[in-house]
């Protein structure tokens, strides 16, 4: 399926949907292993230095925002799907610091 322009309306839930979730697991498959480890180096790194679980997360994760809505009342398309593809990107991130401060080996999955 081509790409949407993102200024295009689609008025379909399930097509929206649909375009926002093929959005985040591309991002994911692009992003998420860099990410991933990334994270790990860094989560271990501050874990060998004695921080606290809580300092780590604090440091490395950030929740995304929820799109502002437009003047229409809706968020635009673009918007939800890189919120959307954040979002995942923080349960990637939150992974590797649980891998980390347990000490398990860095594995991307």
């Amino acid at each position: 399926m081509p790409d949407r322009d993102p200024k295009t309306l689609v008025c379909d839930p399930v097509a929206e949907q649909e375009a926002i979730d093929e959005f985040a697991e591309r991002r994911l498959n692009a992003r998420g292993a860099r990410t991933y480890r990334d994270t790990y180096q860094r989560a271990a790194s501050m874990h060998f230095k004695q921080a606290s679980v809580i300092e780590i997360r604090e440091e490395l994760l950030r929740a995304p925002s929820p799109p502002a809505p437009g003047k229409d009342g809706h968020a635009p398309l673009q918007k939800r799907k890189e919120f959307e593809a954040e979002r995942r990107m923080v349960a990637v991130r939150l992974k590797a610091i649980k891998d980390a401060v347990d000490r398990r080996p860095a594995s991307y999955e």
